[in-house]
Parts: structure tokens; C-alpha cells; sequence
């Protein structure tokens, strides 16, 4: 397991820019803990602040952690875990105590190459908002929480809101193309 994290007191900032926060591809294997990881900006920055990404097919990752992280200021997702590789997936994925906001496309964003590819993943104590969306784009943008193509979810005491105010089908915290998945003590409003 790599770990990525803050050393000493404090938690330390990583100002990316125009460009993405953290950049992970054709691998898992990684806790992020005690970080921000800000953008210059929803309307300046094209890019996500934390980005897990399988390109390849035939690719099977596991183990992908985020705790106490905040993320902002991206013109794309706050966090995004995407597997676009045929018959690939990233399993055993935490995402705790974080807060995802003012990002333009998603506040957290999870979604695998078809219905309930990726297993188990957990989303507990995580905060979206302002996370406005875009009609510019050709996909669902402004959710605070999208968890799609899952077997085996839990989202637990989060909260959604202030989202999706121009996005295109927003939602503040849902799941689709999924099964086994729990939504529980969630608050979302005025998304």
C-alpha cells in the first residue's frame, strides 16, 4: 500500500492549479490521507482533484483509500474513480471523512465500464457541496454523490448540498446501474 500524506502537524495543501490534484492510472493500491488538494478553480481549472483511473482492459485493481481529505476548486470532479477498460475494475475503495466543493462538474464520481463491475465501496462521513454542474457537457453533471456499476455499496452519513444548480440532471446523492447498495442517515437538500 503507497501511502500519500501529511508529515507532521497540520495538514498539508497541494495547490495544483490548472491541473489535476492526484493522478492515479492502471493501478490501486494507495491511501490519501490528511490533505487539500485545491484547484485555481472551478471556471479556470479542467481537470479533477483526485482522479483514479483504469484505461486498459482486462485490468483488475483492489484497495484504494481517501481519509480526511478536502478537495476544491476543480473543473471537473472533486474526486473521480472511472474505469473505462473493458472487463476491468477497482474493488475495495474507501472514501471517509472528506468534503468535496466548489467543483464544476461532481462533487464525488464513481463509475465502471458496465452495471455492477466494481465491488465494494464505501463512502462514509463525506460532505458535498457547491458543485454546480454544466450543461456544456454531454453527461449527468452537479451531483453532489454519484455512485454507479457497483456491487456491494455503502454511503453512510453523508451529506449533499448546493448542488447541481446549472448541471445537467443533478442529483444530490443517488446510484445507478448498481446493486447491493445501501444509501443510510444521508441529509442532501437544495440540490
Amino acid at each position: 500500500l503507497v501511502t500519500i500524506g501529511t508529515y507532521g502537524s497540520g495538514r498539508a495543501t497541494i495547490n495544483s492549479g490548472s491541473k489535476r490534484g492526484l493522478d492515479i492510472a492502471q493501478t490501486a493500491g494507495f491511501s490519501v490521507s490528511n490533505i487539500n488538494f485545491v484547484g485555481n478553480g472551478m471556471n479556470s481549472n479542467s481537470a479533477e482533484g483526485i482522479d483514479l483511473h483504469i484505461d486498459f482492459s482486462n485490468k483488475n485493481v483492489s484497495t484504494f483509500k481517501v481519509n480526511n481529505v478536502n478537495v476544491s476548486g476543480y473543473g471537473h470532479e472533486g474526486i473521480r474513480i472511472m474505469v473505462d477498460g473493458s472487463n476491468s475494475s477497482v474493488n475495495n475503495v474507501s472514501i471517509t471523512n472528506t468534503v468535496t466543493h466548489d467543483n464544476l462538474w461532481n462533487g464525488v464520481k464513481i463509475t465502471g465500464d458496465k452495471n455492477y463491475s466494481l465491488n465494494n465501496y464505501t463512502l462514509d462521513h463525506v460532505t458535498a457541496y457547491n458543485n454546480y454542474g454544466t450543461k456544456s457537457v454531454h453527461d449527468v453533471t452537479g451531483s453532489g454523490i454519484f455512485m454507479a456499476d457497483v456491487n456491494g455499496g455503502l454511503i453512510n452519513r453523508c451529506i449533499a448540498y448546493n448542488n447541481g444548480k446549472d448541471g445537467a440532471a443533478p442529483v444530490g446523492i443517488w446510484s445507478s446501474g448498481s446493486n447491493r447498495v445501501t444509501i443510510q442517515f444521508c441529509e442532501s437538500y437544495n440540490n
